[in-house]
Protein backbone atom coordinates (compact mmCIF):
# COMPACT_ATOMS: atom_id res chain seq x y z
CA UNK A 1 0.00 0.00 0.00
CA UNK A 2 2.80 2.63 0.73
CA UNK A 3 4.77 1.65 -2.15
CA UNK A 4 1.81 2.39 -4.40
CA UNK A 5 1.01 5.53 -2.35
CA UNK A 6 4.55 6.96 -3.05
CA UNK A 7 3.93 5.58 -7.12
CA UNK A 8 0.71 7.99 -7.02
CA UNK A 9 2.86 11.06 -5.41
CA UNK A 10 5.46 10.77 -7.82
CA UNK A 11 2.61 10.63 -10.69
CA UNK A 12 1.19 13.89 -9.66
CA UNK A 13 4.83 15.74 -8.93
CA UNK A 14 4.67 15.14 -13.17
CA UNK A 15 0.89 15.54 -13.70
CA UNK A 16 -0.26 17.74 -11.01
CA UNK A 17 -0.33 21.18 -12.93
CA UNK A 18 -2.55 19.63 -15.41
CA UNK A 19 -5.07 18.37 -12.90
CA UNK A 20 -5.33 21.50 -10.33
CA UNK A 21 -4.86 24.12 -12.75
CA UNK A 22 -7.89 22.69 -15.02
CA UNK A 23 -11.15 24.09 -15.17
CA UNK A 24 -14.42 22.26 -16.57
CA UNK A 25 -16.29 22.98 -19.60
CA UNK A 26 -19.13 25.36 -19.26
CA UNK A 27 -20.46 24.61 -23.20
CA UNK A 28 -19.04 22.19 -25.94
CA UNK A 29 -17.49 24.76 -28.57
CA UNK A 30 -15.85 22.66 -31.05
CA UNK A 31 -16.57 23.24 -34.94
CA UNK A 32 -14.16 20.77 -36.35
CA UNK A 33 -15.48 17.50 -34.76
CA UNK A 34 -18.90 18.35 -33.73
CA UNK A 35 -19.87 14.92 -32.91
CA UNK A 36 -17.15 14.06 -30.46
CA UNK A 37 -18.37 15.27 -27.41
Amino acid sequence: MEERLLQVGEWLNINGEAIYKSKPWKFQNDTLTPEVW
